[in-house]
């Protein structure tokens, strides 16, 4: 039946333009052109009544798709395996999804930055914060209102403008990296950071394929612990090459070859970070792995290892807003008698990220691996035990008092449990006895 439809079909043009001939010379009509054009209505009737399409339940299955990325759209095709017709779907660009990376305030002799990445690709974006504009006035007397007399004689400034010139080419050159061109049109073309590309030529240059770098496509994988993972590829034609990078601060620090299906080793950045340098703000930074200033290495008994060694980071008592200053980091506050006493923990995902911890006497902190942290001193006039007894209804004097009783029996650290104003008794929670403070008063 398909086969006299299709015949029909081809035959449509030269029925149309014998039609048009016989007409524009007045002759008979053909008889049999109104039975080619019923069968052929009925034949196509037929046909699309015997079509599975037509009554098909689909079933469909994906049989290939791609996914969408920030800047290219995606698709996904369906098959129906009962029919055998298709369709497909389309799916947008997703557009890119900027968190903040890092800002840098502009000085007087060096302007700043403000840098976001897009969480899914990569892609950074710059702005630059110009360094406030110095005035170029000079005062001519000891008063401000003080006008310069008029002159006629003409100034010559070109010197100073030259000079102006030369100082901020200088300056720029001091503080931008100058990359090769190589590097900035593979930055541009994989849209990552310059720096990143650098990073990644270098890397590669200690590998078999030192000499295959413009080659490689590089894409946007996912976040780790301490960055983000890349995957860099190409096709040599017989067989696709495919590395897994793992970056840190825009710093290549691992790659692996998974060409064969499997996972080699082929490049480490053997880079030891040795000193960390500490803010002028009076915050304190902190490096796994790192002694520093506040660090002090402890080894202790292990079943598995026979001795453990790890780093304890002695830091002044007190509350800390934690800033993290890469991904995920958990930091631990631990009493320094007993390393399973855990007091407080924090965890943190993303870069930038805050959260408080109180460090107090007896306790030093801890941090989980390639963990970064910025510790900002806060500012507080009463102490976590007084802002127990203030939120109680006690005068701020009266937890002042009550503080430095604890204190003189030896109590630092206690949680109350009940508490009445007007007879100025409480009960309080020491470790797992609970007593009161009339009994505590009868100590003195």
């Amino acid at each position: 039946m398909s086969i006299l439809v299709a015949i029909e079909i081809l035959a449509l043009p030269i029925l149309l333009i014998v039609w048009l001939l016989r007409k524009a010379k007045k002759k008979p009509k053909m008889k049999w052109v109104k039975w080619f054009w019923v069968s052929f209505a009925l034949f196509l009737t037929i046909g699309m009544i015997t079509n599975p399409a037509t009554w098909c339940k689909h079933e469909y299955k994906m049989v290939e798709s791609k996914e969408a990325s920030c800047t290219e759209s995606g698709y996904e095709k369906y098959h129906c395996e009962l029919c055998g017709s298709d369709k497909t779907n389309a799916i947008k660009e997703l557009g890119h999804s900027m968190v903040d990376v890092r800002r840098v305030e502009p000085t007087d002799d060096k302007d700043g930055e403000y840098v976001q990445r897009c969480t899914r690709c990569g892609y950074e974006k710059t702005k630059v914060l110009p360094m406030p504009k110095k005035s170029t006035e000079r005062k001519t007397g000891s008063s401000e209102s003080k006008k310069p007399e008029p002159t006629t004689e003409p100034v010559d400034t070109s010197t100073n403008e030259q000079m102006v010139s030369k100082n901020s080419t200088e300056s720029t050159k001091e503080t931008e990296t100058e990359y090769p061109k190589a590097v900035k049109s593979y930055a541009k073309k994989n849209k990552i950071s310059e720096e990143l590309a650098y990073s990644f030529q270098q890397a590669l240059s200690e590998t078999e394929y030192a000499d295959k770098y413009n080659d490689f496509w590089f894409d946007y994988l996912d976040d780790h612990a301490y960055g983000a993972r890349y995957t860099a590829w190409y096709d040599s034609g017989d067989s696709k090459i495919s590395l897994l990078v793992y970056e840190t601060r825009g710093v290549v620090w691992s790659i692996y070859d998974r060409s064969d299906g499997g996972r080699s080793l082929i490049y480490q950045n053997d880079t030891e970070v040795t000193e960390v340098e500490q803010p002028t703000d009076g915050s304190i930074r902190i490096v796994e792995g790192v002694l520093g200033e506040y660090g002090r290495e402890v080894t202790i008994p292990s079943k598995t290892y026979g001795e453990y060694t790890y780093i304890q980071y002695i830091v002044p008592y007190g509350t800390y807003t934690v800033k993290n200053e890469l991904k995920l980091v958990t930091v631990f506050v631990v009493a320094d008698e007993d390393s399973e006493d855990c007091r407080e923990s924090v965890q943190m995902t993303d870069t930038g990220e805050t959260a408080q911890i109180t460090v107090e006497e007896g306790t030093h902190i801890e941090l989980s691996a390639k963990a970064e942290i910025l510790l900002i001193p806060t500012e507080q006039d009463t102490s976590k035990m007084q802002q127990e007894f203030l939120e109680l209804g006690y005068s701020e004097t009266e937890a002042k008092h009550i503080e430095s009783v604890l204190d003189e029996v030896g109590i630092k650290k206690c949680k109350v449990l009940m508490a009445d104003e007007e007879t100025f008794k409480c009960h309080i929670q020491v470790g797992v006895s609970i007593t009161s403070l009339a009994d505590v008063l009868k100590q003195l």
